[in-house]
């Protein structure tokens, strides 16, 4: 099962036992995390079909956290990056954060390729979105080497609604 460990306290690891764990300094998160540089409603790591997992910067509003998130170096404010076992996460500033290290052992993390997620602008609805814009988005990640397995299109407001 998917876990993180807290790279400050490696006896620390919390399971990621819901297919949405949320993320931020808010009691009504799954994960709550008191550093003063995490939002409220700071993420979501989303598990994937088949194995492995998203990490959403969304902030209360879904348009990102105020401080944003980490993965491994590199930093986001807003849209999500896929998480492979090993790598650094990190939750708002260096110096008032929270990090820690995702575990995941499946062999089939590693080998299904990761799910494309698109989020259309507020007002736009998901049916907008053409398939030639789909296909091309897939087809340049395949060119990068990231396998695609499966699409989702999100309005903004179905994803503020399931925060």
């Amino acid at each position: 099962m998917p876990r993180l460990v807290d790279i400050s306290d490696a006896s620390r690891a919390i399971e990621l036992s819901r297919s949405r764990t949320t993320v931020g300094r808010a009691d009504s998160n799954v994960l709550q995390l008191l550093q003063r540089s995490v939002s409220g409603k700071h993420a979501v790591i989303e598990l994937l079909p088949g194995g492995g997992a998203v990490l959403h910067d969304t902030g209360g509003d879904g348009a990102g956290s105020r401080f944003g998130s980490f993965v491994n170096d590199s930093h986001f404010q807003g849209g999500w990056r896929e998480l492979r076992h090993g790598d650094a996460l990190r939750f708002g500033t260096v110096q008032h954060g929270a990090a820690f290290r995702f575990h995941d052992d499946s062999r089939e993390s590693r080998d299904q390729g990761m799910l494309l997620s698109i989020y259309c602008a507020k007002g736009q609805h998901r049916s907008d979105v053409s398939a030639r814009f789909v296909a091309e988005a897939c087809q340049s990640l395949r060119h990068q080497g990231l396998p695609i397995f499966d699409v989702q299109l999100f309005a903004m407001s179905e994803c503020q609604s399931k925060h």
